[in-house]
């Protein structure tokens, strides 16, 4: 049997072929936001908190992972915490303007 002679059993709402298809929203393997706009948010969390230890223990992360970012490593590892960057950035600016 040939395969020519099988059915067409593509699901019909799946890209054509030769059309570029749109960015997938999640599950892409990237998370939202640039390296730029990451990196600009460590850099505030740095100037917020020297201390890189504290800056791990505040993620949730370990201290190896942190000081990788610091060097401009494992970006997608900080890409993923991007959330968690802002929420310590706002809670950190939070206590420095009540301090």
């Amino acid at each position: 049997m040939s395969l020519a002679d099988k059915s067409n059993r593509v699901d019909q709402r799946a890209q054509p072929s030769g059309v570029p298809g749109a960015p997938r929203l999640g599950g892409s393997g990237h998370a939202p936001g640039s390296d730029a706009e990451v990196l600009e948010l460590h850099g505030r969390l740095i100037e917020l908190e020297p201390d890189a230890a504290k800056r791990a223990a505040a993620l949730g992360i370990p201290p190896a992972v942190e000081a990788a970012w610091s060097d401009g490593r494992m970006l997608p590892v900080l890409r993923a915490k991007t959330k968690a960057i802002r929420s310590t950035i706002a809670t950190l600016e939070h206590a420095r303007s009540k301090g």
